[in-house]
């Protein structure tokens, strides 16, 4: 019984982190004061395209991450929460590489160079495994 339980702690516990997580950076972007929303940071893209609908886009994987994770909490249908959890996870951290590679900001270029925005991968491979193991 325990070994069962243990599991599903841990797992309702990253989907609650990973769920409160975008939520505030949501929040952050919008209502709080964010690095990404600064006119000092858009200004630094060298595309001459909209430089405000690269926040509306990570706003909108945001979004497909909640309503995924809501899934798997509220509606209880993890499978469609799953696919849409790495689907929004997936091109949130592709479009982080996008970043790096379209601005000139040394604060984005070290917060997101390299490899770094795969570290993004991480608590969804967990959750993914923990929801496997289950099975």
């Amino acid at each position: 019984m325990l070994k069962k339980i243990i599991p599903s702690i841990i797992l309702y516990s990253l989907i609650v982190f990973l769920f409160l997580y975008h939520s505030f950076k949501l929040y952050n972007v919008y209502l709080g004061i964010d690095f990404m929303a600064s006119e000092k940071f858009l200004s630094s893209f060298s595309i001459t395209s909209n430089k405000r609908s690269i926040i509306t886009v990570q706003s909108i994987l945001r979004v497909l991450i909640l309503a995924s994770l809501g899934f798997i909490l509220i509606i209880r249908n993890k499978k469609i929460g799953i696919i849409g959890m790495w689907l929004g996870i997936s091109l949130l951290v592709l479009s982080q590489f996008w970043l790096v590679s379209k601005s000139t900001d040394k604060l984005l270029l070290s917060m997101f160079s390299g490899l770094k925005p795969l570290k993004g991968l991480l608590l969804p491979t967990i959750i993914t495994i923990l929801y496997l193991k289950r099975k």
